[in-house]
C-alpha cells in the first residue's frame, strides 16, 4: 500500500456510508492527497461530504405545540412520512384584544392558519390559508377560507423544540416564535425514528 492511500480509501469509504445516514446532515469539505488503490496514479481530490448530526421531520412529531408566552393556543402538527407532506393548524387570536381598536388580522375572534406542503431534513414551509366568519355548530353564515394569506417556515431544533418563522403580508404580522410539545408522549418515537 503507498503513502497516503489508506487516508484516501477511508475518505471514500466514509463518503459511500454518508449515504445511509437517515439525520439530518450539514456539509463537511475534507482534502486528501494519495494513491488510488494499485493504478500507481497520484491524485488530490476534495470531497464535500455529509455530516450527520440534528432531527429530521418524522411522525414521531406529530403532537399538539405551544409556546409559553401564548397559552391556550398553539400548533397541531400532523405528519405524513410516507408522502414526505406535513399539515399544520394554527389556532389563535386577534393581533388586537376583543373590545379593542379595529381587528388587524382579519374579523375579531379566533383564527385558524392552516396548510400543508412538502417537508426535507428538519424544516418546512408552508402556503396557509385564513379561515373565519362561521357560527358555532351552525351552517349559516358559512366560514370562509382565504388561501395565499401568507406562509409559516418550520425548523425543528430538536424532538422538543420547533422554531415557527410566520410572515402575513397582507395584513401585516410577521415574526418568529418558539414551541414546546404539550405533552412528550411522542419524544421516544420521534427520537427513534430521527436517529438522535
Amino acid at each position: 500500500r503507498k503513502p497516503g492511500s489508506a487516508k484516501l480509501f477511508a475518505l471514500i469509504c466514509a463518503w459511500g456510508l454518508l449515504g445511509l445516514a437517515p439525520v439530518a446532515a450539514r456539509a463537511v469539505f475534507m482534502t486528501a492527497t494519495g494513491m488510488l488503490t494499485n493504478l500507481g496514479f497520484l491524485i488530490s481530490t476534495s470531497v464535500v461530504a455529509l455530516e450527520t448530526g440534528g432531527v429530521t421531520i418524522n411522525a414521531g412529531m406529530n403532537d399538539a405545540w405551544v409556546s409559553d408566552d401564548a397559552p391556550f393556543q398553539g400548533f397541531f402538527l400532523t405528519i405524513y412520512e410516507d408522502l414526505k407532506l406535513s399539515f399544520l393548524s394554527w389556532f389563535t387570536y386577534d393581533s388586537v384584544p376583543p373590545g379593542g381598536a379595529d381587528a388587524v388580522f382579519g374579523a375579531k375572534g379566533q383564527r385558524w392558519v392552516t396548510g400543508g406542503d412538502i417537508f426535507n431534513g428538519n424544516s418546512v414551509t408552508v402556503n396557509v390559508e385564513l379561515t373565519s366568519g362561521g357560527i358555532f355548530n351552525g351552517s349559516v353564515p358559512q366560514a370562509t377560507q382565504q388561501p395565499g394569506y401568507g406562509t409559516i417556515t418550520i425548523v425543528f431544533n430538536s424532538c422538543n423544540e420547533a422554531i415557527p418563522t410566520y410572515n402575513f403580508p397582507g395584513v401585516g404580522p410577521s415574526g418568529q416564535i418558539t414551541l414546546k410539545r404539550v405533552v412528550t408522549d411522542n419524544m421516544a418515537l420521534c427520537e427513534m425514528l430521527s436517529g438522535t
